[in-house]
Parts: structure tokens; C-alpha cells; sequence
């Protein structure tokens, strides 16, 4: 399992992005399932929310680039989603004594429900962060083990 900084570094080299090892990585499917495993428990999000009963599956990024790979694989894996995206915002605020501005916009990837079951085989059935994976477990539970193993 590769960690964010690890990923980072394979695919940035002094702050610009490596189009050839992305390119290498999501020309392999297994590579590319791992990359986007390992990313989304980096960026991303497994919830439920108790007083919809929803599962949210949301993928958080500010780099364009990545965010297209990303989509071409959801694509071709038939997984419908939606991005929205926010813009970066005027104000400033605090945190931790720190002032903090937003400088680029922030895209969200949502796996709809239709997609669940494909997304979890191909993308969460992999996930490692202590939480997501027991929250991907919970929506295994809750599609009814419908799941097969796919890596």
C-alpha cells in the first residue's frame, strides 16, 4: 500500500505532474485500482448519514488532471457519478492561528447509488483507512453481500 506522500511523489516531480506515470498507472487496471484506492482513503469519503440512511461516496481534489484519469476509469468501469465543484472563496479565515485563503477550486466526485455495488468492487472492497473500511463493510452489509472480489 502506497502512502499519500509516496503517491505524491511518484506522480509530482518538483511540483508539476507527471503525466507519464499517471499515464503508466491507469494504463494498468490492477495498478489503477490500487492508485484509486490508496487515493481515495487519502481524499476521499465513506459516510452514512443516519437520518437520510445514505451513503455518500465522495472523492475530494483540487487537480484537474487527476480528477480526468479518475473519471475515465469510473467511465469505463460503467460507475455513474457527478462532480460538483467549488470555487475558491474570497475571504479569509483562521485556523489554528493560521490565516488561510482558498486558492483553486475543489472538485467532488459522487459515486451514485445505482453505482454502489460496482464502485465497492472495484474501488472499495480495496480501501485500508481503519474507518473508511469499516464503513465499506457496513454498505456491504447493506447491499446484502452482493459483492464479489475483484482485484
Amino acid at each position: 500500500r502506497l502512502s499519500n506522500g509516496i503517491i505524491s511523489n511518484l506522480i509530482k516531480d518538483e511540483n508539476e505532474l507527471r503525466k507519464d506515470t499517471l499515464d503508466y498507472i491507469f494504463d494498468n487496471e490492477k495498478l489503477a485500482k490500487q492508485f484509486l484506492a490508496a487515493f481515495w482513503d487519502a481524499e476521499g469519503t465513506v459516510l452514512y448519514q443516519k437520518e437520510k440512511k445514505y451513503y455518500s461516496l465522495y472523492l475530494y481534489n483540487s487537480n484537474e488532471t487527476i480528477l480526468e484519469k479518475v473519471k475515465e476509469f469510473l467511465n469505463k468501469k460503467s460507475i455513474k457519478f457527478s462532480v460538483h465543484s467549488r470555487k475558491t472563496r474570497d475571504k479569509q479565515y483562521v485556523l489554528n492561528n493560521h490565516i488561510i485563503k482558498s486558492k483553486k477550486a475543489l472538485h467532488r466526485i459522487n459515486i451514485h447509488k445505482s453505482s454502489w455495488l460496482t464502485w465497492l468492487n472495484e474501488i472499495g472492497l480495496n480501501l485500508n483507512h481503519t474507518k473508511k473500511k469499516e464503513m465499506v463493510n457496513n454498505l456491504k452489509r447493506y447491499l446484502g453481500g452482493k459483492l464479489k472480489w475483484v482485484r
